[in-house]
């Protein structure tokens, strides 16, 4: 959208764990400027889409900090663990962050869209988004006028969402409804190991949890569960296969219903043919 290309962005080697190498990152920041290049942002993930992997964001704010290079935190999907006492140290060192986003309609139950961007510095987003209309934003300060801030012109009241639901659940509904989403991804995960015929991906590091029925294409058992109406599952890449994805953020959801579609899954598996979930080479990057 600013013109820069994805050419020059570079991916960042992981650890074990799907989380980002400080140290890569470092050396490569490092090699960057020898070069005479000008590196102009880290995107730390907390919460990725796939495995529901959280970098190490205090290292990386330790190497942003020291190597004078902005430092943008995506937790649009795992910004919530913010709310669960016992999980918000995936999160430490986010004050740190230059810029952050985080989506309330994702785990939070928000409607569509309830987006936040968040920057430590007051006033960045309309320094660098404003465009002045004098036909426009004749009535508010200009810092309650959301069309000065955003990419957007004419907006809808997201915040009025996000504000409802949290008034609604409080502190408290918030850390009981996402301890439910981890206790449900623990469940899935024990059953999966529990079975014979199927191979967890990796142990569940958040909500997310990737699994195979052995020997059965997972891109084919999602579709068959779409299409006899089922369940809408999808499946994503770890490791370089393909993967049944599940991920919790409905507090309706009950063990009862990761049994049926569980149940679900190996009937249709039983009626496809072989296939593998390896991918090729050049196409096997994990998320």
């Amino acid at each position: 959208m600013v013109g820069i290309g994805r050419g020059i962005v570079r991916f960042v080697p992981t650890d074990g764990h799907a989380r980002m190498d400080p140290g890569a990152l470092r050396s490569m920041i490092q090699e960057d400027m020898a070069a005479g290049h000008a590196p102009v942002m880290i995107n730390a993930t907390s919460g990725t889409t796939v495995q529901g992997a959280f970098d190490p964001i205090a290292e990386i704010a330790d190497i942003a900090q020291e190597l004078g290079v902005w430092l943008h935190v995506d937790a649009a999907w795992g910004g919530a663990v913010l709310l669960c006492e016992d999980k918000r140290h995936l999160m430490a060192g986010v004050d740190r962050a230059d810029s952050v986003t985080w989506d309330a309609h994702k785990l939070m139950g928000a409607p569509l869209t309830s987006a936040v961007l968040l920057t430590r510095e007051v006033g960045m987003c309309k320094k660098h988004f404003d465009e002045a209309a004098s036909y426009l934003y004749q009535e508010d300060d200009d810092d309650l006028n959301p069309g000065r801030s955003s990419l957007q012109c004419g907006r809808r009241n997201d915040a009025l969402k996000l504000w409802a639901a949290w008034k609604y659940r409080g502190d408290a509904g918030y850390d009981a409804m996402i301890r439910q989403f981890y206790a449900l991804a623990a469940y899935t995960a024990d059953r999966v190991r529990e079975d014979p015929g199927m191979t967890l991906s990796h142990d569940p590091q958040y909500v997310n949890v990737c699994f195979e029925v052995n020997g059965k294409s997972s891109e084919r058992i999602c579709f068959e569960l779409g299409r006899r109406q089922k369940a809408k599952v999808g499946y994503g890449i770890v490791n370089g296969r393909k993967t049944i994805r599940m991920v919790y953020a409905n507090n309706e959801v009950t063990t009862e219903h990761v049994d049926t579609l569980l149940a679900d899954i190996r009937a249709i598996a039983a009626e496809l043919p072989d296939e593998d979930n390896a991918l090729e080479p050049a196409l096997a990057c994990s998320c």
